[in-house]
């Protein structure tokens, strides 16, 4: 979710460090589904879905070695609603700009791919980034 030019992160509560919002489906949910869900569930913000941007292979970028091997959807949200809300797996939330990004949970989000993600926001035309 962007906000005047700043996307919205979450303080990972295992880590300290930040990321975008995310996290694993569940069976049967679509990618769309899991990106509102997860959002409410970790900021309390309501979001609609409404451009995939990326997918990555986890394992192509400058992620620390991990046992499940995944691919990583980055989705656009818009505001529906909602107030900032902390949770279990949250420690804050805040919104942030290129220029100013907070200590990244590489585990989670790397920082080319955070700064990939404001230059879709800054250029809406560009085409789904893929591996």
């Amino acid at each position: 979710m962007e906000r005047d030019g700043q996307l919205l992160f979450v303080r990972e509560a295992h880590d300290g460090l930040w990321s975008l919002p995310g996290g694993w489906a569940d069976i049967g949910e679509s990618p769309s589904e899991v990106a509102e869900r997860e959002v409410l569930e970790e900021t309390g913000y309501v979001v609609r879905a409404t451009k995939l941007l990326a997918v990555y292979d986890k394992a192509k970028h400058e992620h620390p070695p991990a046992f499940w091997y995944c691919y990583k959807l980055f989705i656009q949200c818009g505001l529906e609603g909602g107030a900032p809300a902390h949770s279990h797996e949250t420690l804050d939330i805040g919104f942030f700009g290129p220029d100013a990004l907070p200590a990244l949970s590489r585990e989670r989000v790397t920082e080319a791919q955070v700064l990939r993600m404001f230059t879709h926001v800054e250029q809406p035309a560009l085409p789904t980034d893929f591996d």
